[in-house]
């Protein structure tokens, strides 16, 4: 007899899998004979999901089309011992289908190790349809979770300083794309970017929409590494204009060159570049260097660095 949990809903849940024998093949079949939809906690291994996806395709049906990007990501994060018990379910239908999984069974197989999962029986297969339809979690709403102030605006810092740092300025690939769990490691790891916090706050009270202000936030927290009163003063005057003494100051000329370049037809240029643009002009004025224009991956040097933070 099943030890079952009957909830708010209806569907009855042992909270362990009760079906005899240690065969996967014949657990799977086991469940499916059940009258009633139930849930257990099961460890897949490598071959338990090996065997759940021979039932992801039959004669009379066909799981979604599968995301090799997805596989990799989750394969990445089960290899490094990232992976948690979420409560998310692998599922089958009544008849034995694979519903909802074939992600993580599939990863399961490429990283080589087990996961905790529950897994769910009985689902009538008219209820795929609903499945995965609600909004993907964003890194912002993990930030949130995790109490942290200036949620969303720390997220996207976040992830521009790892573009800053990490991949020379550049985006991610697909595949090296960071996940919500590995910003919200990074933030952790990165004391005092939140102390940087006010610097998108007043680029959205005072800034012209001069440039993205987590994009300045990350800039920074990045610059105040070297001096926390100068990433101070340059900022404010890159941002407010107030305090600028000279055209040939760099504030002014990275000042001037944004506020035009969010004029230009056709769009501004990419924030990489920005971005760029103004580190050239923080090290300028880190040497007291006057400067007529700021140049960089021209024409004749496409492939320059990311330009290193004096």
């Amino acid at each position: 007899m099943l030890n079952l949990l009957s909830t708010a809903s209806g569907i009855k849940a042992p909270v362990v899998d009760c079906a005899p024998g240690g065969d996967i093949k014949k657990k799977l079949r086991w469940h499916t004979a059940q009258e009633d939809p139930h849930a257990v906690l099961m460890l897949i291994s490598p071959a338990h999901a090996d065997e759940m996806l021979r039932r992801n395709v039959g004669d009379d049906y066909r799981n979604r089309p599968n995301s090799q990007l997805i596989v990799d990501r989750y394969a990445k994060e089960m290899a490094e011992g990232r992976w948690a018990l979420t409560g998310e379910t692998i599922i089958f239908s009544t008849e034995g289908d694979l519903l909802n999984g074939q992600h993580r069974l599939m990863a399961c197989i490429k990283a080589g190790v087990s996961f905790p999962t529950f897994v769910a029986f009985g689902v009538p297969r008219d209820g795929f349809k609903f499945m995965d339809t609600g909004r993907t979690r964003s890194a912002g709403d993990v930030f949130a979770i995790e109490g942290i102030k200036n949620w969303y605006s720390m997220a996207a810092a976040t992830k521009w300083v790892m573009r800053i740092r990490d991949n020379n300025g550049s985006k991610f690939s697909a595949t090296d794309a960071p996940t919500n769990d590995d910003l919200l490691h990074y933030y952790q790891q990165n004391d005092g970017l939140q102390d940087s916090a006010w610097v998108g706050q007043k680029i959205g009270t005072e800034g012209e929409s001069l440039i993205a202000p987590a994009l300045m936030t990350a800039l920074h927290y990045l610059f105040a590494q070297k001096s926390r009163s100068d990433a101070d003063d340059f900022m404010r005057k890159v941002i407010t204009g107030v305090g600028i003494a000279s055209a040939r100051d760099p504030e002014h000329v990275i000042r001037k060159w944004l506020l035009k370049d969010n004029s230009e037809v056709g769009g501004r240029t990419a924030d990489t570049y920005r971005a760029a643009y103004v580190t050239l002009a923080w090290n300028a004025r880190r040497t007291n260097r006057a400067v007529g224009s700021l140049r960089w991956r021209t024409a004749q040097n496409p492939n320059l660095p990311y330009p290193t933070i004096r």
